[in-house]
């Protein structure tokens, strides 16, 4: 059995009959592939699944405000220094 700690890039799968597959470490980041992809597609959001050995819904007291769901240099900024792994589902709810 081989053992990784950590990944160096995130994986990116796309195929043609499939929905994408992101797999990555820093979980707080997975809100900003899913408004990568409204903007892709100009539609709701895609469905994420979400596996974690720990909830994600500590309480984080910060907001998202979105002026334009497709400004995704500041949904990256938010979810990248405002969000950590353990807190940043609350606010993906939220906006």
């Amino acid at each position: 059995m081989e053992y990784f700690h950590g990944l160096r890039n995130f994986l990116w799968v796309e195929t043609a009959n499939f929905p994408p597959i992101f797999i990555f470490d820093n979980h707080n980041h997975a809100p900003i592939f899913r408004y990568y992809k409204i903007k892709e597609l100009n539609s709701n959001p895609p469905t994420l699944i979400h596996i974690d050995q720990h909830s994600d819904c500590r309480e984080n007291k910060e907001k998202l405000e979105l002026n334009n769901k497709y400004d995704l240099e500041n949904i990256f900024h938010f979810y990248n220094e405002k969000c950590n792994v353990g807190n940043f589902i609350p606010p993906s709810l939220n906006s």
